[in-house]
């Protein structure tokens, strides 16, 4: 999907109408027995590499799970309207549960500066209340880190820096000295991100459920391997709605 306003602005759209229906219909039928509800997800951390990218696509379309990637994510978060749309779905005992585990997820560290604690309380409000009203793939942003590890499968992709500064380059037009540099600046920015909310070595593999090398394995196969491994963990089924042409 293009990363411009408008596209985002009628994905988010498409994805809260579709949330407010399915609540609307819940209402009908019975009142909510469980407050913390958290749909199987799958959160994807990864190296710059457009293969991430793709897999998460892939497991859109085979899966049938909307895809919530760092710019969807920051729009949620910043734009009023679509937090205050996204939070009256949820009842009053949802709020306090979600208020809850976001004081439980304060950002570390006493120097964070009072802008990027909001802003990280938005986060962590739109990344839950979206699990919360259905299974997602969610692409960076440290989701693994905020919801319920139980509750979904946490993969980290990771490629060798030859093959990253290739398809940066490819990607992009750039030279190899610029890509390098390019990289080196993306990649820094996100550790830092992970290391200022959620604590030293974000890239620790214990931290994560799968680790799938992008160098060596392709698309398909890492998209297989995710849905067996989350099939594994979370004991579900989880059939490829892929069309076959």
């Amino acid at each position: 999907m293009p990363h411009d306003d408008l596209h985002i602005a009628r994905y988010v759209e498409q994805q809260m109408r579709n949330w407010e229906i399915g609540r609307a219909h819940e209402a009908t039928q019975q009142p909510s027995q469980v407050i913390e509800t958290i749909h199987p997800y799958v959160a994807i951390s990864r190296e710059f590499d457009p293969q991430a990218d793709r897999l998460a696509e892939d497991l859109c379309q085979c899966l049938g799970w909307p895809k919530f990637d760092r710019e969807i994510l920051d729009y949620m978060a910043e734009k009023a309207d679509v937090r205050h749309r996204l939070y009256e779905l949820l009842d009053e005992r949802e709020r306090n549960w979600l208020q809850q585990l976001i004081d439980l997820l304060e950002p570390l560290g006493t120097d964070a500066s009072l802008a990027r604690g909001e802003y990280f309380g938005r986060l962590t409000r739109a990344i839950v209340a979206i699990a919360q009203q259905q299974s997602a793939i969610f692409v960076g942003r440290g989701a693994n880190f905020i919801l319920p590890r139980n509750r979904g499968l946490a993969v980290r992709i990771i490629a060798p820096l030859k093959d990253r500064v290739q398809r940066l380059r490819q990607q992009e037009g750039l030279d190899d000295r610029t890509a390098r540099r390019r990289l080196r600046d993306i990649e820094s920015r996100r550790a830092d991100f992970l290391a200022s909310h959620f604590g030293s070595h974000p890239y620790d593999p214990r931290k994560y459920d799968l680790i799938l090398n992008a160098g060596t394995l392709g698309v398909p196969d890492m998209s297989c391997l995710v849905r067996l491994a989350a099939e594994r963990k979370l004991n579900i089924s989880l059939p490829c709605r892929r069309v076959l042409v």
